[in-house]
């Protein structure tokens, strides 16, 4: 029980302080927090909390009375206070007192996490409580930017766990002073020893996970809890850590390509430079031995004017490669340079001024350069078959350059119709040189999308779908055929297992195309997609982890994250991903903004997700996504006047698309209107229509028996259907 008793319950800031505690520690609902029975004021007027009865001791005086703790329990403690952390921090609450005295490790071995009574609530008025810059929190255990009284976050917190990880392994905290000045002054200027000089059986990977944690700067850091627990896990399991943080000596060299600029007098030759951009970027991603950054990450920073550094530090690579283009009637003029981020230091630049028709040797040229500039292990013989760019044709190439970033267009745009005039310019370089493998190859995926009933750009062509689908066959088995490379031929094989519902076939392709070209962020999202509809749950999660890391900025790989996140049913995850990926990409793609809009309402945000609706309003996404936004907000605020109008409209506008259909029957609660319109696929034989429907978290494929016995011949695991946590409860 705590009171605050006399001259302490008549002082403002205290019995705010006391109240915020309570508040803060009723919202996170969590075994590992400590609960709270009662708040109320004695009869004399001091407030008092009732909390519940703990037996065992501190984890501060279990380290005085053993000195450190083993590395199995301190892996066990610290996955143990994330798990408390991660919900905290879901909430909007920063603990800012993460310490020893603060963490209770009962008789049972579970640990709790304890006084949230400076915790900060996000939606509060600081200023009211702790006044301008001022610090709060017990200094050994406060980050840099807490100790000088700067805002904090979630990150604070991280670090606060940082030295006591530190502590608990090596006995000493890594910031020390004979006075409060000094240790101030050695959190934000000195670098601490690391905990392997005070434990030498610490293992590397830990050691590493520290030194992230207690990065002065905080973007260096992990950024979420998600992520940490992920590492956390691994490294409990024996494995690797999803991320190997700081100062790794042995990733391999990575890069983003920003797009070049265009610096022609027509301004209709942006899809040129955007295109070869886009091409040398694929080249350099076919290398295995490069970590390269997906288009939508580098394409985050077209026209930005932040520095290189800047880009680089946000883009976690450690090279950029920047230039420019200036195409005319007969001078084709690129400029190219390679930067180290961390000096600035220019690697390799050249100046190419040649005809517009060498256009192919000269992207080609470039690509491999620039992996001999970052010492690819690679032999230049293999080099140049791994960047070729698959025709020799040059109209073929510009018309196939032209359909990339048609492709980059639509996914910045939303306006899904700039996905035929992508079409169009792949059939055009194919009618140029019919051999051209790679421009069958985009054409199949144009097909395949049209197959795929949930997709935002299926529908664009008024085909049934079975015309559809013979349009597909034709592309990617001419993709298949017309290929002379190896790798690509097995990634072309897995989209046709794919579109043939032999999904075990499909994952066994990918996983080997991935021992080939492990960095193919195309490759990867597949292996999402295999995970969620076999029912590969561990494996699935553990690749969200990872991918939302290593593929940060990735608009695409970022929407399948977000949709495959909500079969855990996790709030905290879901929301934590939500908010990462507007931070990221939130701002460039409506696609994320649309997805994450349900991933919010999923995890019980109402507000934030009405924020992104307002956004959402003025982009150029069908209008059925306008339609299905408007009736998951309307459902989730119970307005049900408002979700019946836009049901009626959804459904009576929208009357051919299937999944739309399907979805608003299933927001509003009309099961058996669902059913019934998937039963339409499903009886006529056509179950890879029904393909993307299983991967949703609230997709049962019970009712349907051609998919059940398709799913239970691949060896599926058929998980239970999640509930809907907005619909509408008529």
């Amino acid at each position: 029980i705590k009171i605050l008793h006399g001259d302490l319950a008549e002082d403002e800031n205290k019995r705010i302080r006391f109240e915020r505690e309570a508040r803060a520690a009723n919202r996170v609902q969590h075994e590992g927090a400590v609960e709270v029975h009662d708040v109320g004021v004695t009869e004399d007027g001091c407030p008092f909390i009732v909390m519940e009865l703990l037996r065992g001791e501190s984890l501060a005086s279990r380290m005085a009375r053993l000195g450190s703790l083993g590395i199995a329990e301190t892996l066990r403690f610290t996955d143990e206070i994330l798990d408390v952390l991660s919900m905290a921090h879901a909430e909007g609450i920063v603990h800012r007192d993460i310490t020893p005295n603060n963490l209770f490790v009962e008789n049972d071995g579970h640990i709790k996490v304890l006084d949230f009574g400076i915790a900060r609530l996000v939606d509060e008025n600081e200023s009211r409580l702790t006044g301008k810059n001022s610090a709060i929190g017990t200094t050994a255990y406060m980050s840099p930017e807490q100790v000088q009284g700067l805002d904090v976050d979630e990150r604070s917190d991280l670090f606060s766990l940082g030295v006591i990880l530190f502590e608990m392994i090596a006995g000493v905290l890594p910031f020390a002073g004979e006075h409060e000045a000094a240790i101030i002054y050695s959190i934000v200027n000195e670098k601490h020893e690391p905990v392997t000089t005070h434990r030498a059986d610490c293992p590397p990977a830990v050691s590493r996970i520290i030194e992230r944690l207690l990065a002065k700067d905080k973007s260096e850091r992990y950024q979420s809890t998600a992520e940490l627990i992920a590492d956390i896990g691994a490294v409990a399991g024996g494995k690797t850590p999803v991320s190997e943080g700081i100062g790794s000596e042995d990733k391999l060299p990575s890069i983003a390509v920003l797009p070049f600029v265009n610096m022609s007098s027509d301004e209709d030759q942006e899809w040129f430079s955007d295109g070869l951009t886009e091409e040398i970027l694929n080249a350099l991603a076919r290398t295995p031995d490069l970590l390269v950054t997906a288009r939508t990450s580098s394409f985050k920073f077209k026209g930005s004017q932040d520095d290189i550094p800047t880009i680089a530090k946000a883009l976690g690579v450690a090279y950029i490669l920047e230039g420019s283009v200036r195409r005319d009637r007969d001078r084709l003029r690129v400029t190219a340079q390679l930067i180290r981020a961390a000096d600035g230091f220019h690697l390799w630049s050249q100046n190419y001024d040649r005809k517009p028709e060498d256009v192919i040797a000269l992207q080609e040229e470039v690509a491999i350069e620039i992996a001999i500039a970052l010492k690819t292990a690679m032999d230049p013989d293999a080099l140049a078959s791994m960047v070729s760019a698959g025709t020799r044709s040059v109209p073929a190439y510009n018309a196939y350059l032209q359909g990339l970033a048609y492709g980059v267009s639509l996914l910045s745009t939303g306006d899904s119709y700039t996905f035929l005039s992508a079409r169009d310019a792949f059939e055009r370089a194919i009618a140029l040189d019919p051999a051209f493998s790679l421009a069958h190859w985009e054409l199949a995926k144009f097909w395949a999308a049209q197959l795929e009933t949930t997709n935002i750009v299926s529908g664009i062509v008024e085909i049934s779908l079975g015309e559809a689908f013979l349009n597909f066959e034709q592309a990617i088995d001419n993709a298949i055929s017309f290929t002379v490379d190896d790798a690509n031929r097995t990634r072309f094989r897995v989209g046709k297992a794919m579109l043939n519902m032999k999904l075990a076939q499909a994952l066994r392709l990918n996983t080997d195309y991935l021992q080939q070209r492990p960095n193919d962020p195309g490759a990867l999202i597949l292996q999402l997609d295999l995970f969620a509809d076999l029912g590969m749950e561990d494996a699935l999660n553990a690749a969200i982890t990872e991918y939302q890391e290593s593929n940060g900025y990735d608009i695409v790989v970022w929407s399948s994250i977000l949709t495959y996140s909500l079969i855990s049913d996790d709030k905290a995850f879901i929301r934590a991903l939500a908010k990462t990926a507007i931070e990221r990409v939130g701002d460039d793609s409506p696609f994320i903004a649309y997805q994450a809009h349900r991933s919010l309402l999923w995890a019980g945000d109402i507000d934030g997700a009405s924020q992104l609706h307002s956004i959402l309003r003025a982009s150029d996404l069908p209008e059925e996504s306008h339609l299905l936004v408007g009736l998951r907000q309307a459902c989730a605020e119970n307005r049900l006047v408002d979700a019946a109008h836009l049901y009626d409209r959804l459904i009576n506008e929208t009357a051919s698309k299937y999944s739309t259909a399907w979805i608003g029957h299933r927001i509003m609660g009309q099961d058996e209107l669902a059913i019934e319109v998937l039963f339409q696929l499903d009886e006529s034989g056509d179950v890879s229509s029904m393909r993307d429907y299983v991967s949703y978290a609230y997709f049962d494929p019970r009712p349907f028996p051609n998919l059940m016995a398709m799913l239970e011949t691949q060896g599926a695991h058929i998980r239970e259907p999640r509930e809907i946590p907005y619909r509408c409860k008529l």
